[in-house]
C-alpha cells in the first residue's frame, strides 16, 4: 500500500508520515527494510510473507500445547496457513501479519504465565513486550490487550483456586506485573495522542462505513448480517442466512463458555480455555465497537484477522475434544485422526478452490467488458493536453441517506455550467508543469507509478491547485464534483447508474491492472463513463476538493460554490485503486477526510473551471 514510500529516501519526512496516516511506527520501519532489496515484489512482500508463515508456526506451538493430539495440532497450523484469511494477508504489503505474529508470541507467553511454573515472570514480562510491538505495528492490537484483560477478569471471577493463587503471586510480584501490563499500555498512550481522531474516523475509510451501523437502521440486523459474513469468510463452508449465523454462535457459545469457565476444570486446564475465551471476547468488541462507529465488523479480511488465530484454535480445540469423545482402541487408534484429517483436507481444498475462483473472476472482469457503451464525451482541448469537458447547469439532491452522517441531511443544490476535465491529471500533463517551473515535483516514483497515462499520484492540496491555475482552471466543488459523477445530478447511485460495481466500471483494490496491484491508464473503463464522457470518476484514485471537511452538511451552500472555513482537513472523493471492490467507496455521494499535506499513492486529482 505505501511501498512507494520505501522505494525512496524518506526519512526527513518520516514523522510527519507517521503522524498523518494513522498507522505506528513500526509500519514505516517494517516496510522500508525490504525495500533495500529492490523494486521485487516478492522481496516487498517478505515483509508479509516472513512474519506470516512464522505465526503460522507460532500457531502450530500453541495447539501443540493445547491439544491432546499432536495430529489435531499440525493439521491446525496447516488449515490456519492454508485458509482464504491468511493468504489475503500474506500478500498485502503491509505489517497486519507481523502484527498477528506479535499477537500469537504475546499469546504463548500468556498462556505459559497462566500455567503457573517456574518460569511465570519471565513469560509475563515477554507478553508485555510482545503485545506492545504487535500495537507499534498495527494499532487494532489493542484490542488483543483489552481482551486478555477481561479475560483474567473473568478467570479471577469464575474460579476460586485460580484467584486465591494469582492473588498470592501478585503480592509477592508486583512489580513485574506493573511491567507486563505497564508497557502495552504506554504504547497505547502513544496511540491515543497522536492518532485517535484519524484512526476512528467515521469518514477517513468510508469503503469500510457498510461495516459500522448506521444511525436509525436497525441494530440487530446488522449485527447479524455482518457476523454471517465474518463466519462465512472463515468457515470453510458459507452461511446460507444471518439466521444460521445467529443458530451457530447460539449453540456453540454456550456450551464454549460452560466448558471454558466451569468451576470442575483444575487449574491446569485452564489453557485449553483461554483462546476460546479470548474469540468470543473479541468478537464482542468488535461488535461494539461497530455500534459505537469506531471500527468495523465483518469488514475486509485484514480488518477482522485479529479474530482469525484464536478462531482456528478454538475450532480445532472444539474437534480434539470430539475426538477424545471417540472409542480409541489399538486397531482403531488411527481412525479418528485420519476422519479429522480428511475433513481438514477437504476444507482446505475448498479454501484454495474459493481462493482461485475468486482470482479467475476478477481476471474475466478485466478482459470482458460489460454494460452500457459509453457515448463519446464532446471536449475542448486545453493547456497541458487538458480535454475539458461542459457540464450543463441545473438543480440536483445533493448526499445520500444511507452513507452515515457525513453524507447527510440530502439538500437541494444548484449549480452553474461549468466545465471539468474529461480525466484525472496523468504524469505527463503534471510534468508539463514541472518542466514550465510552475509545479513542484511529486516525491512519488517507482515501476509501477511512471506510466505517462497513469493519474499523477501523491500530489498534495496545495500542488492540485497550482497545477489548476496552470491550466486556467480550478479545483471543483464537492457539490460540483457530485453533480458531474451523477451524471448532471441524476438520482443515480454510481457515475454510471445504478447497476452493481463490477471490475469492467471502476478501477478498485479487486480488479488488479496488469496482473498487480497498481492504478490503471486513465479512461481505461469505459463503461464506468458518466453520461457526459467524464472518465474514473469511480476508482482509480482519490481526487481533491475545494471544500473544508464539515461532519455533515447542515449549513452548506445551496449555490454549489466551495464551503470554505478554518477547518485544516480537506475532502476527497472518487475512490482509488487501493479501495476494494466496494458499493460504498464508489458511490458518488461518498465522502473522504484528507489532510492538505497528505500525498499517498491514490490521491490524485481533476480541475475544474
Amino acid at each position: 500500500m505505501h511501498m512507494s514510500l520505501s522505494i525512496q529516501d524518506r526519512w526527513a519526512s518520516f514523522l510527519r508520515l507517521w503522524i498523518g496516516w494513522a498507522h505506528p511506527v513500526l509500519y514505516f520501519i517494517v516496510l522500508r527494510i525490504p525495500a533495500l532489496f529492490g523494486h521485487s515484489k516478492l522481496a516487498w512482500r517478505s515483509a508479509s510473507i516472513i512474519p506470516g508463515m512464522a505465526g503460522v508456526y507460532l500457531l502450530g506451538l500453541i495447539a501443540a500445547r493445547l491439544c491432546k493430539s499432536k495430529t489435531v495440532a499440525l493439521l491446525a497450523a496447516a488449515a490456519y496457513g492454508f485458509s482464504v484469511t491468511m493468504k489475503a494477508i500474506f500478500i498485502i504489503i503491509q505489517s497486519y501479519s507481523l502484527a498477528i505474529f506479535f499477537v500469537l508470541a504475546a499469546f504463548y507467553c500468556l498462556i505459559d504465565a497462566l500455567a503457573g511454573n517456574v518460569r511465570r515472570n519471565r513469560s509475563l514480562i515477554w507478553f508485555g513486550i510482545l503485545t506492545s510491538l504487535a500495537i507499534a505495528s498495527e494499532y487494532y492490537a489493542i484490542l488483543f490487550l483489552l481482551a486478555c484483560l477481561l479475560l483474567l477478569v473473568l478467570l479471577l471471577a469464575a474460579h476460586p483456586l485460580f484467584r486465591e493463587r494469582s492473588m498470592a503471586w501478585a503480592d509477592r510480584n508486583w512489580r513485574v506485573l506493573i511491567t507486563a501490563l505497564g508497557l502495552p499500555f504506554a504504547t497505547t498512550a502513544c496511540f491515543y495522542l497522536t492518532h485517535m481522531r484519524s484512526a476512528f474516523s467515521n469518514t477517513l475509510t468510508p469503503y469500510l462505513s457498510d461495516f459500522r451501523w448506521t444511525p436509525g437502521s436497525s441494530r440487530i440486523a446488522f449485527v447479524l448480517r455482518n457476523l454471517r459474513a465474518d463466519l462465512s469468510y472463515m468457515l470453510p463452508i458459507e452461511l446460507p442466512s444471518a439466521g444460521a449465523a445467529l443458530g451457530v454462535l447460539a449453540v456453540i457459545a454456550p456450551f464454549l463458555l460452560y466448558r471454558t469457565l466451569s468451576r470442575k476444570q483444575s487449574h491446569k486446564s485452564l489453557a485449553s480455555a483461554i483462546p476460546v475465551l479470548l474469540f468470543l471476547l473479541l468478537l464482542a468488541e468488535l461488535v461494539i465497537l461497530s455500534l459505537l462507529r469506531l471500527y468495523p465488523f465483518g469488514g475486509e479480511a485484514r480488518q477482522q484477522s485479529i479474530l482469525f488465530p484464536f478462531f482456528t484454535l478454538t475450532a480445532f480445540l472444539l474437534l480434539d475434544w470430539i475426538i477424545g469423545l471417540l472409542p480409541t482402541t489399538r486397531r482403531l487408534g488411527w481412525l479418528p485422526a485420519g476422519i479429522l484429517g480428511l475433513a481438514a483436507a477437504i476444507a482446505v481444498n475448498y479454501f484454495s478452490a474459493r481462493f482461485a475462483s475468486g482470482a479467475s473472476i476478477k481476471a474475466s472482469a478485466m478482459v470482458r467488458p460489460w454494460g452500457r457503451a459509453a457515448q463519446p464525451a464532446r471536449t475542448t482541448m486545453g493547456k497541458a493536453g487538458i480535454r475539458w469537458v461542459k457540464i450543463p447547469g441545473g438543480t440536483f439532491m445533493m448526499g445520500a441517506d444511507d452513507l452515515g452522517p457525513s453524507a447527510q441531511p440530502r439538500h437541494e443544490v444548484k449549480i452553474k455550467t461549468f466545465e471539468m476535465a474529461q480525466t484525472l491529471v496523468t504524469n505527463k500533463q503534471y510534468r508539463a508543469c514541472v518542466d514550465a517551473g510552475v509545479c513542484t515535483k511529486v516525491d512519488w516514483s517507482g515501476p509501477w507509478f511512471e506510466n505517462d497515462y497513469q493519474p499523477v499520484l501523491g500530489v498534495t492540496w496545495d500542488q492540485a491547485k497550482t497545477f489548476s491555475r496552470y491550466v486556467d482552471g480550478r479545483l471543483p466543488t464537492e457539490a460540483e464534483w457530485e453533480y458531474a459523477s451523477r451524471g448532471g445530478g441524476r438520482e443515480q447511485k454510481y457515475p454510471w447508474g445504478d447497476e452493481d460495481v463490477t471490475c469492467a466500471r471502476a478501477v478498485l483494490g479487486d480488479c488488479p491492472f496488469d496482473a498487480y496491484d497498481a492504478p490503471a491508464p486513465v479512461c481505461s473503463k469505459p463503461a464506468g463513463n458518466t453520461q457526459q464522457g467524464l472518465c474514473d470518476m469511480a476508482g482509480n484514485a482519490w481526487e481533491w476538493m475545494q471544500d473544508s471537511f464539515h461532519d455533515s452538511y447542515i449549513g452548506a451552500p445551496k449555490d454549489g460554490s466551495a464551503w470554505e472555513d478554518t477547518d485544516i482537513y480537506r475532502v476527497g472523493r472518487g475512490s482509488s485503486w487501493n479501495n476494494g471492490a466496494s458499493a460504498t467507496s464508489a458511490r458518488s455521494a461518498c465522502r473522504a477526510i484528507l489532510g492538505p499535506g497528505y500525498e499517498g499513492t491514490y490521491i490524485g486529482f481533476r480541475p475544474a473551471r
